[in-house]
């Protein structure tokens, strides 16, 4: 994942300096990081978070879920996933037609 993102800001980098191929760069290892997260995502709802739902019970899943959410505030700078669901909205009808916001 870290790769494929190391990759995306280096067609981003391309992109500013007017790199003919940039746009298909970002575009390919876009795609590649979707797939990788639904895997990813895929990987997590199949497995481990069905096995934690079978482990966690009452007052312990209570812990956990407010530990979760402690977290997400903290790495998400305090943004709630309605947030998060908006600034992502606002990108893609910015982007989703190949509209470069130019």
């Amino acid at each position: 994942g870290r790769e494929i993102v190391a990759s995306i800001a280096d067609a981003l980098d391309g992109l500013r300096a007017a790199r003919a191929d940039a746009a298909t760069s970002l575009r390919n290892r876009a795609a590649e990081y979707i797939d990788f997260i639904r895997g990813h995502i895929a990987r997590e709802d199949d497995g481990i978070f069905e096995m934690a739902d079978n482990l966690l019970a009452g007052p312990a899943c209570r812990t956990v879920c407010d530990a979760y959410e402690a977290v997400c505030a903290r790495r998400f700078d305090g943004r709630s996933v309605s947030d998060l669901e908006r600034a992502a909205a606002v990108l893609i009808d910015r982007y989703a037609d190949g509209d470069s916001g130019r």
